[in-house]
């Protein structure tokens, strides 16, 4: 049963393969959120910085709307004018029912855009867009460019001094990047992988995971918390320990429920905004060898549920540029046995396994709390509890303290996507 499995998955995957053309640079300033004023239907933006460069042009701001029965068009703004000393920019449409009717917004800053907080540079074809602005000042400005939709690159190193142990140095890498699919302005392929440390003395990497990623923008606007909808589908992909003892390939397909925690507009940017993504969906593939079978289980399944919470703010401290707040919770219930690994710390300080088959749940908790030094560099301190496949060692309650470098972090859509 394994080989069929897998080549129908893999025949899949290469008829998927169809990304679009290699994104530009990147603008400097990125989009944290956009939302539609309620009482006025301007759409609000929120920069992560103080406007610059491209974002200070008027002409290089653009709407387009998605109507109910699917159709796009540019959305008519009023003139606009940018404060350089704000961090957000009020976009008033001429016809305030373009936006309180819209299924869905889509919004493009230069090479940026975003829908849902989901970001996207598609080209939308036979329509040319309203600028909010002078058409002269739209130099190196093209709307039929096209963007990579998120690029993620997440480098955490930290040192967790040991209580009645070992003391423990940890490394976790996480890089995603994402692509829209050539003719589609909600489907995207790209790929993720990320590296985490177990609980060993040593900066020892022992959960691998690599996928190819295909995502759905789903058509569902605003509802009340929830700010849309994304199908994901990690398409085909292997997670292995260090020494190959544990090996899986694994298909998931996953489906996410971003919310924003606050229902009054934003006025200033610095108000508190708290995300809640919610998640569930399915993992399934196949085990190849375990540290106990080394011909494997065979098929595997599992049922996953999780749920990532996150809180920004700006304290008027010098040399502090944020504080983000962050709690990740994942659920994994395995329909077969798999491999449960406890570790534990002899007499001479070597850590030993002891791995058992069971369907027992497997939980597991980061909570976080990053103070930004720089704009891609924090102080953090974490702690963690639970297991991580495909081992799914046991970390009881484990604290450190590190450095993390995180380029253009993911938003509240796509960050429960990090680390799976």
């Amino acid at each position: 049963m394994r080989s069929p499995f897998l080549f129908v998955l893999l025949a899949i995957c290469t008829a998927l393969l169809q990304a679009g053309p290699d994104p530009p640079k990147p603008a400097k300033n990125k989009i944290t959120l956009f939302e539609v004023d309620p009482q006025t239907s301007a759409v609000v933006v929120l920069l992560d910085s103080k406007p610059s460069g491209d974002f200070l042009l008027p002409a290089n701001y653009r709407v387009a709307t998605l109507a109910a029965d699917g159709s796009l068009k540019w959305l008519d703004i009023k003139p606009l004018v940018i404060n350089p000393e704000k961090v957000t920019v009020r976009l008033e449409p001429v016809n305030p029912d373009d936006t309180r009717n819209a299924k869905q917004i889509l919004l493009f800053i230069a090479t940026e855009g975003l829908v849902n907080q989901t970001s996207f540079g598609p080209q939308i074809k036979g329509v040319k867009p309203s600028k909010g602005g002078d058409e002269s000042a739209q130099k190196g400005s093209d709307s039929t460019q096209t963007a990579s939709k998120s690029e993620d690159i997440f480098v955490n190193g930290s040192y967790s001094p040991g209580i009645h142990s070992a003391p423990q140095y940890t490394i976790d890498t996480s890089v995603g990047i994402l692509f829209p699919v050539r003719g589609s302005i909600s489907d995207y392929l790209g790929f993720l992988g990320t590296v985490n440390t177990n609980n060993r003395p040593t900066a020892d990497p022992d959960s691998y995971r690599f996928f190819g990623v295909y995502e759905k923008v789903l058509p569902v606007g605003p509802v009340g918390y929830l700010q849309g909808l994304s199908a994901y589908w990690l398409f085909g992909g292997m997670e292995f320990d260090r020494k190959a003892n544990n090996v899986n390939f694994i298909s998931s397909p996953l489906l996410d429920f971003p919310m924003k925690l606050r229902r009054r507009p934003i006025v200033t940017g610095n108000e508190l905004i708290p995300f809640l993504t919610l998640e569930t969906g399915m993992e399934l593939g196949d085990n190849f060898t375990n540290a106990i079978h080394s011909n494997g289980q065979g098929f595997i399944a599992r049922g996953l549920f999780g749920a990532q919470f996150s809180l920004t703010f700006k304290p008027k401290f010098p040399g502090l540029q944020n504080i983000k707040v962050s709690s990740s919770y994942k659920l994994r219930l395995p329909f077969e046995d798999e491999v449960f690994t406890n570790t534990k710390t002899n007499a001479a300080g070597k850590a030993i396994d002891e791995p058992y088959l069971t369907t027992k749940a497997r939980n597991y908790i980061k909570n976080q709390i990053g103070f930004g030094i720089l704009k891609d560099l924090s102080f953090t301190v974490t702690h963690e509890y639970g297991e991580l496949p495909p081992a799914f060692r046991f970390i009881e309650n484990k604290v450190t303290l590190g450095f993390t470098y995180a380029i253009e972090p993911k938003n509240s859509v796509q960050g429960a996507l990090t680390g799976k």
